[in-house]
């Protein structure tokens, strides 16, 4: 008689996953409901490496196109999240996550953001329009500005501005001498 192979053990999560899926019809039902309920947890691609650790989140819910404000609270890291309107984000202390636009498709033709981050370290992502953002202090933070154009006022002159070339000429930078391209 031949020795049969004998299967290892999953040792990933995705193999145990698998394995969950194809023997427990439950499961399979849950992971699909859950897939089609929260299609935008695989939208965006963008590394969360560096952001302050998620203590509040404020996210814009209104109409598309109208003026929203979001405000952070004192002494916790916040998370900012704004979308299709004009929106004015105003930061904590402790160091923020502004992302002005969080949607990666369906902004209107224009909007504006207007963000005065607080002082702590922030990680800050204009939107693809027209943007006037305010770093604050800390030579830690971050302004991700790759789209369209605007004003950025680094309130310390160590603060990274990340740029692409094309955007870059459409900035207007005061106080900012850390600028990648």
């Amino acid at each position: 008689m031949l020795p049969t192979a004998r299967r290892a053990a999953p040792t990933t999560a995705h193999a145990r996953l698998s394995k969950l899926l194809r023997t427990r019809p439950l499961a399979t039902a849950c992971v699909a409901a859950i897939s089609v309920a929260a299609p935008a947890v695989a939208v965006a691609n963008t590394s969360h490496a560096g952001w302050p650790p998620d203590e509040n989140t404020v996210t814009e819910n209104g109409p598309a196109g109208e003026a929203h404000t979001l405000v952070g609270k004192p002494n916790v890291h916040n998370y900012l999240l704004g979308k299709y309107g004009n929106d004015t984000f105003i930061g904590g202390n402790d160091g923020d996550v502004i992302w002005a636009d969080e949607r990666p498709t369906g902004a209107p033709k224009y909007q504006k953001a207007i963000i005065h981050a607080g002082n702590g370290r922030n990680v800050i992502y204009s939107n693809d329009t027209y943007n006037e953002v305010w770093t604050g202090t800390n030579p830690g933070t971050i302004v991700h500005a790759r789209e369209d154009s605007g004003v950025i006022h680094c309130e310390n002159p160590h603060v990274l501005v990340d740029s692409s070339y094309k955007a870059r000429h459409h900035y207007k930078l005061i106080g900012c001498k850390n600028v990648s391209l």
